[in-house]
């Protein structure tokens, strides 16, 4: 049997038969294209929407980035140049933060200090100082200050103090701390109690001149006329040799009374100075056995005059207290005896020998030094040679040097001493050179 030809149409309704069945149109596409095509474009427009949201919030996010940066440019900059010195410490005393203040303060790179102990830059005699106070701090996680002196990393650098107060973080194991350079404040303490010191002493040269003031002249002029009579005892001339050493002895008693009385009339007196031009060397000559009385039989006293004249400036009697005063400082030094040497000379004194506290200008001088043998002074005792009342000496009154000094300065001239323990004393007084 043949098979029977098909129907002509019959294979494309067949066909279309199943594409339709399949979903698919007569062209092979879904049947519901239009509403995909919706679907698609509102999936594309929430994509867009959704693009849109994220792009603002991007710039949103660069915006608070921004933000945020210049935020912290600006805690910085407040951190870092902040008037006050700011640090972080950790439980042992590590920097672990430190502004560029603070840094400028202490001298130091932030290099150098971060990860460093701040004990090693307090200096030695506050680091338990120091030690303690960090420990309170973070023992009773509180605040708390101190002040210690700070190591100089330049040894021409004068010492420096500072202030530190702290208080601990309580979530973590630091504290935090501001720096404060109290150098000036520590100074003008030290100044006031320097000028407390200085009213103290004026108060007593005060009271010192209304007793000088009251006695003095009449103490002077008694030992004087007792003075005029032991000289009439001492021309008898039935005194046997015993009597007239003792009497002597009196005597020299006597000049140092007058001495004395001296510096009481000078520290009391308000007489105005009448300064004159005269030679040195002819007033020490006109004083020399007055001076030589007041120095002990046990020591040798040497006078060396200048070659040329020595021309100066000012009220004799002046000159005569501190050629009085340098020689019995001198012989004071000495109570075992040993070698007084007093020498008068010219000097150009240069800008380097003048101490700035002075009235003294570079220039010609004329010197009088004055050297002992004695035991010379500690560097503490030295600090105080020309204060007021000052004395190492068992009888000595402390207003010798500094009626000199006065004098002196007075006088646009300069007083040095030289010292040392167990070797002696050397006092140089410079007036200046009268042209």
């Amino acid at each position: 049997m043949t098979d029977s030809p098909e129907k002509p149409g019959g294979a494309e309704k067949k066909e279309k038969k199943v594409s339709l069945k399949n979903g698919l149109d007569a062209y092979g596409l879904p049947d519901n294209l239009p509403e995909m095509r919706l679907d698609m474009q509102r999936v594309m427009h929430k994509l867009k929407v959704h693009q849109l949201e994220l792009e603002m919030q991007q710039e949103e996010l660069n915006r608070a980035n921004i933000k945020l940066e210049q935020s912290t440019t600006h805690y910085n900059e407040l951190y870092d140049f902040s008037p006050i010195g700011a640090m972080t410490l950790s439980e042992n005393g590590t920097i672990v933060e430190i502004n560029l203040t603070c840094t400028t303060l202490f001298g130091i790179t932030r290099s150098n200090l971060v990860g460093a102990r701040f004990m090693q830059f307090v200096a030695l005699h506050d680091r338990l100082l120091f030690k303690n106070f960090l420990n309170s701090i973070f023992a009773s996680n509180s605040s708390d200050s101190v002040e210690v002196e700070f190591i100089n990393q330049q040894p021409m650098q004068l010492c420096r103090f500072f202030r530190i107060d702290a208080v601990a973080h309580r979530s973590k194991d630091v504290c935090h701390a501001t720096v404060i350079d109290i150098t000036a404040q520590k100074k003008s303490v030290v100044e006031i109690k320097k000028l407390e010191t200085k009213l103290a002493v004026f108060q007593k040269v005060e009271l010192m001149k209304r007793f000088s003031r009251g006695i003095g002249q009449d103490f002077q002029s008694t030992m004087t006329e007792m003075d005029k009579k032991m000289d009439l005892v001492l021309q008898s001339t039935s005194l046997d040799s015993a009597s007239r050493e003792q009497l002597l002895a009196i005597k020299q008693g006597l000049h140092r009374s007058l001495e004395m009385s001296g510096l009481l009339s000078a520290l009391g007196s308000s007489t105005p100075i009448k300064s004159e031009k005269m030679d040195i060397n002819a007033v020490l000559s006109d004083q020399l056995d007055s001076l030589k009385l007041l120095v002990d039989e046990k020591i040798n006293m040497t006078v060396q005059k200048s070659i040329n004249p020595a021309f100066v400036s000012i009220d004799r009697n002046q000159l005569c207290q501190i050629l009085g005063n340098l020689v019995d400082n001198a012989q004071e030094a000495m109570p075992n005896g040993g070698m007084l040497k007093l020498k008068i000379y010219h000097h150009h004194l240069h800008e380097d020998e003048i101490y700035p506290d002075t009235n003294a200008i570079p220039g010609e001088y004329v010197c009088i030094e004055i050297s002992d043998t004695g035991m010379g002074m500690t560097k503490e005792s030295a600090d105080h040679l020309f204060d007021p009342f000052f004395t190492t000496k068992s009888n000595g009154t402390g207003l010798g040097l500094p009626i000199v000094q006065g004098i002196t300065k007075q006088n646009m001239g300069l007083v040095t001493v030289e010292t040392q323990f167990g070797t002696g004393t050397t006092v140089r007084v410079y007036l200046p050179c009268y042209a």
